[in-house]
């Protein structure tokens, strides 16, 4: 059992998944471009209130994009995050908002977000037989 499920991301309207069996590799390398001094981890970066820099921010979507297997580079997802807060004001900051709370969460398996007794006591639930992929959408922006 993997303990994970794909994880979609999306760039300019096309989804690109991340297999269940590949997800810790795409975690150490959002973790290499976050914190690469190994000063503090991703969790801790990303679960900060002002997070990472833009750059960074833009950087590990980035990585993770082309770890799904997407065409993009780290130019064109940070050129496209400042057109989303230049355009969005406010709601532009909310992306980049969402933008970190999407790349925390690929940390955290759903089960490990479950509350059952299970989960509490460190067992990991059962692999399921069929499992459905669960939507990491990149943002809140268009991101085109």
């Amino acid at each position: 059992m993997s303990g994970f499920e794909p994880i979609i991301l999306e760039w300019k309207e096309t989804e690109y998944t991340v297999p269940a069996h590949k997800c810790m590799g795409l975690l150490a390398a959002i973790e290499q471009v976050l914190a690469p001094d190994q000063n503090s981890s991703a969790i801790e970066i990303l679960a900060q209130p002002h997070r990472a820099h833009l750059t960074k921010l833009a950087r590990a979507h980035a990585t993770a994009l082309r770890y799904a297997g997407c065409p993009v580079t780290d130019e064109m997802v940070y050129l496209s995050l400042q057109r989303d807060v230049a355009k969005g004001g406010a709601e532009g900051f909310e992306a980049l908002k969402t933008l970190g709370d999407a790349l925390l969460i690929m940390f955290f398996p759903d089960w490990a977000r479950d509350d059952d007794a299970d989960t509490a006591s460190g067992n990991a639930p059962a692999a399921k037989e069929e499992q459905t992929p669960s939507p990491m959408a990149s943002s809140g922006a268009s991101m085109n």
